[in-house]
């Protein structure tokens, strides 16, 4: 029989509750190593415009053993006027529900700050270059400090290409001490993928196609144009998931052993079941 002295209910009492607690609570963040592929998730450019999606997203992931969520902080909100003091706060708070979420189901969150194409006029992007809002890009930085690195992985800028993103590269590397931080040239040897700059301790690649090789030590990620086509329905850009071409992606970069396989839903802002319940079949939480 149990015995329950004075001090025996209290000693018991976190077991209870941890057999109680949905399965996400048991779980810690999945370490991030070659050879032990877990998937990531996100409306990269939408994450902060409607949180009870969001919330939604969110749990099934952690349901189907999707293990991170993935924003481009400063792509959401293109129908406001952004790089100002207004569209700062409003990212801060966003950014502040989005982490406590993701901390509470034990998830990862991958914060790309930047993107170096910005001005460019690429994919109905009108707004400014890097070199012309750098204040309001390292308020974004102060954003991240402020709120810990518990739980976050941090890219600082993706497609790097000009001396403003190498810059803030270098910006980021000083003042986010402490952040597992990923680097992801626009143009990258790949003969050399360990070679990365002071401070990081990834590398991201953005392959053009399902079947493009990629090296074990780097994130596949799917930020591309050719492969967000070739993974999503009719191969268009603002499309649901392809289950079977996320599938098909997914067991490639399983087997050559990367560490992360991150599908971008890039200019698509509603619920992808299909696309979340697919990756988690090809993640380290998938179920046996």
């Amino acid at each position: 029989m149990m015995n329950l002295s004075a001090k025996g209910p209290f000693i018991l009492l976190p077991a209870i509750l941890l057999l109680l607690a949905p399965p996400f609570l048991a779980q810690a963040q999945p370490e991030i190593k070659e050879g032990q592929t877990q998937t990531w998730y996100g409306r990269v450019n939408h994450w902060a415009e409607d949180y009870d999606l969001l919330v939604k997203e969110l749990d099934y992931m952690a349901e189907c053993g999707v293990s991170g969520y993935m924003i481009e902080m400063s792509g959401w909100g293109k129908s406001l006027e952004r790089w100002n003091p207004t569209w700062v706060r409003q990212t801060r708070k966003a950014y502040r529900k989005l982490l406590r979420a993701c901390r509470k189901r034990h998830l990862w969150l991958f914060v790309s700050i930047i993107n170096d194409n910005m001005g460019r006029k690429k994919y109905g992007d009108v707004g400014p270059p890097l070199k012309d809002v750098v204040p309001y890009a390292h308020e974004l930085v102060g954003i991240v400090k402020r709120y810990g690195p518990k739980g976050v992985v941090v890219q600082p800028s993706a497609e790097t290409q000009t001396d403003a993103g190498r810059e803030f590269e270098k910006y980021c590397a000083d003042h986010l001490k402490g952040f597992i931080l990923v680097y992801n040239p626009d143009n990258w040897p790949f003969d050399s993928p360990d070679q990365l700059p002071e401070g990081f301790s990834f590398r991201s690649v953005h392959p053009g196609s399902i079947s493009k090789e990629v090296p074990p030590t780097a994130f596949a990620i799917s930020d591309n144009g050719l492969i967000i086509r070739a993974l999503n329905t009719g191969h268009h850009l603002c499309a649901p998931a392809d289950p079977a071409q996320v599938a098909k992606w997914a067991g490639y970069m399983r087997e050559l052993g990367v560490p992360v396989i991150g599908y971008y839903a890039f200019q698509y802002n509603e619920f992808d079941g299909p696309a979340i319940a697919t990756l988690g079949e090809w993640g380290i939480r998938r179920t046996e």
